[in-house]
């Protein structure tokens, strides 16, 4: 065992060592998306020891998506999960790897689960596959909550199967409350995946690990406390932020939010949600998670065919079922970083597909009696998802690197060329993410800041001047030449213009 936690430790590192990587390499080190600024933002209000920044009659200069203002307090929509972890690394100075550290902790998790339910070499083979996808690893550079959260809720697995086996004393009520905590951090990060994740989590565990009425009570009971802690803080912080405890920051940024989301098309019911949507899911998981020349879901098939016996097997395969039909009930998801909206089930699709793959195996190895041909039936297994992955890394590495959210390295390298000292530097776009790109770069109250970056184009500058006289005043234009992307509209870009100038 000890062999294993050390290839365990090894494997970690390279996965965080790679997500840090493409972090800096592809995304340049930038939140990608509206909702990872509105996370970097809150995550710097946090480190600067408040829960809410003051909020400025000069707002419109330094709009930020998803950022919003009531009675003098200004913070992000989002819960406060995420923001936390961040805001812990941002004030120890690694900001750049909160999401790195969280990929590996997620995977080593992951090896955990998979080889307590399986099996050894499911528990190898879910991690390799975990580090051939290219929407795990890509999850581990993004800076959004989807990754916090799935490693939540495999913590909370892990600990909820520990706390059923105990079944009775201390080993259970220690096993509960972790699992309570683990669920905590969970429904503080995303609410809604977070019940889903605990549903499907219940359901995998009582395929898994059969245990006595009892056994369920004494561990439930157990994670009550921790878990209604999360409840209690998710509340206080409404209170803190929003004014009223029951009462999310999403609904100031649109009334009309409730759990299913607030964009996208209205359908008629529930019902049109799901009969609309879980195609979308079904058809993005088989081409994004490996991208192979099968569909990436055909290992899941595999296992229900090949081991149709193991309880495991229909609780993985359950628990992912419940996660998606979950989330299909929503009103819109998009697809960036992949099917992200799924990305909390992607560990059971996972390790049902290592018990999958080593079952197609062990069947090759058994049936097939030459030598040579066990190895061309094994090695065309292994290259549908190999093969995939070594495609879709670099074609993603090019779409995030020149998309719509990734366009502002050359310009955050230009600004930071002139090593400004007591400067405004007004931003003049054609495209907003130029502009959103440097907002990161201001303190959380940006009147504050050495270096005060804001738009030209939604206030008169002049107002802004005489708040904060005698400074340096900058111009920074930037230009832009939309280009066709992978999704087949004009989502990357390419800068025509970048001046700066007094």
């Amino acid at each position: 065992m000890t062999r294993h936690r050390i290839l365990l430790a090894v494997a970690v590192l390279g996965v965080v060592v790679a997500c840090r990587i493409l972090q800096r390499e592809v995304l340049e080190d930038l939140p990608h998306g509206w909702d990872a600024l509105s996370y970097v933002y809150q995550a710097q209000v946090f480190a600067s020891g408040h829960v809410v920044a003051p909020a400025m009659a000069l707002e419109p200069y330094f709009f930020m998506p998803f950022v919003v203002e009531k009675e003098g307090r200004r913070f992000s929509i989002h819960p406060p999960g995420w923001p936390l972890v961040l805001g812990l690394f941002m004030a120890l100075g690694l900001r750049s790897w909160a999401s790195p550290v969280l990929a590996g902790a997620c995977a080593a998790l992951l090896w955990q689960l998979a080889r307590r339910v399986c099996g050894v070499r499911e528990g190898w083979v879910a991690l390799a596959l975990a580090l051939a996808s290219p929407f795990f690893m890509f999850m581990g550079t993004a800076g959004i909550s989807h990754l916090p959260c799935a490693t939540a809720l495999l913590a909370m697995q892990l600990a909820l199967l520990r706390a059923l086996e105990s079944g009775r004393g201390r080993a259970c009520i220690a096993w509960g409350l972790l699992a309570g905590g683990a669920a905590a951090a969970a429904f503080l990060t995303r609410p809604y995946s977070a019940v889903l994740g605990m549903v499907a989590s219940v359901w995998l565990a009582a395929w898994v690990r059969p245990a006595s009425a009892g056994a369920w009570t004494r561990s439930l009971l157990a994670a009550a406390p921790t878990a209604g802690a999360g409840v209690l803080l998710l509340l206080v912080y409404n209170r803190l932020t929003t004014g009223s405890a029951l009462v999310m920051g999403y609904y100031l940024f649109n009334p009309h939010f409730s759990f299913l989301g607030s964009m996208g098309p209205v359908r008629p019911s529930l019902w049109a949600n799901f009969t609309a949507n879980v195609p979308i899911f079904v058809e993005e998981l088989n081409r994004e998670i490996w991208g192979g020349f099968l569909p990436d879901l055909w290992l899941v098939a595999a296992v229900m065919i090949l081991r149709p016996r193991r309880a495991v097997t229909w609780g993985l395969v359950g628990a992912a079922v419940i996660f998606i039909c979950g989330h299909s009930l929503y009103y819109y998801f998009d697809l960036y970083f992949g099917p992200r909206a799924a990305f909390e089930t992607l560990p059971w699709i996972v390790i049902a597909s290592a018990s999958g793959l080593v079952a197609l195996l062990e069947l090759v190895w058994t049936h097939v009696t030459t030598g040579a041909l066990r190895l061309l039936v094994c090695g065309a297994t292994l290259a549908s998802n190999g093969w995939g992955a070594l495609t879709l890394y670099p074609m993603l590495a090019d779409y995030y690197g020149t998309n719509y959210c990734g366009q502002g390295g050359e310009v955050v390298r230009a600004v930071e060329a002139k090593h400004f000292q007591d400067a405004i530097v007004f931003v003049s776009s054609t495209n907003d993410f130029a502009f959103y790109n440097l907002m990161d770069r201001n303190a959380a109250d940006p009147r504050q800041g050495r270096v005060v970056f804001a738009s030209f184009m939604h206030g008169d500058p002049h107002r802004l001047l005489a708040v904060l006289p005698r400074r340096e005043v900058w111009l920074l234009e930037v230009g832009y030449k939309a280009l066709p992307s992978r999704n087949n509209y004009n989502d990357r870009f390419t800068i025509t213009q970048l001046a700066l100038h007094q």
